[in-house]
């Protein structure tokens, strides 16, 4: 997200009439692209595949190639599967391809920033509002 933030900032500076969308629109619009690069990526994959096994391991895939809701268990302090249905792999390329074609509204995005962090070795955490 920062690499992509210097990145548009460079194009503005380069020429300003170029850029349309502003810096919130095109962060989401850019994380959505990744995410949907990276769906297309796993679907791809097959049997016995190092990253379609990761995702398993994770539990981010499920053995039919469809992807559980995870939800926070404190107790054990990690995620784990929802008892929510499943999404499957050619709706959640459907969905996520809604999303990007939604993103392209500029007044969609009303806030996407990144919030204060007390580790800055840890990932930063994001905040999106919509409109």
């Amino acid at each position: 997200m920062l690499q992509e933030t210097q990145h548009w900032q460079q194009l503005r500076k380069k020429n300003p009439t170029e850029v349309t969308s502003p810096l919130r629109q095109h962060l989401c619009l850019w994380f959505l692209k990744d995410l949907q690069t990276r769906a297309i990526k796993v679907s791809e994959c097959k049997v016995g595949d190092p990253l379609l096994q990761a995702c398993m391991d994770r539990k981010l895939l499920l053995e039919d190639m469809s992807w559980p809701f995870l939800k926070w268990d404190p107790s054990t302090k990690a995620l784990i599967i929802d008892k929510k249905k499943a999404v499957s792999m050619v709706k959640m390329l459907q969905h996520l391809e809604e999303l990007c074609e939604d993103m392209r509204d500029p007044t969609l995005v009303v806030r996407f920033q990144g919030l204060p962090m007390t580790n800055p070795q840890s990932a930063i955490p994001w905040k999106l509002q919509l409109n």
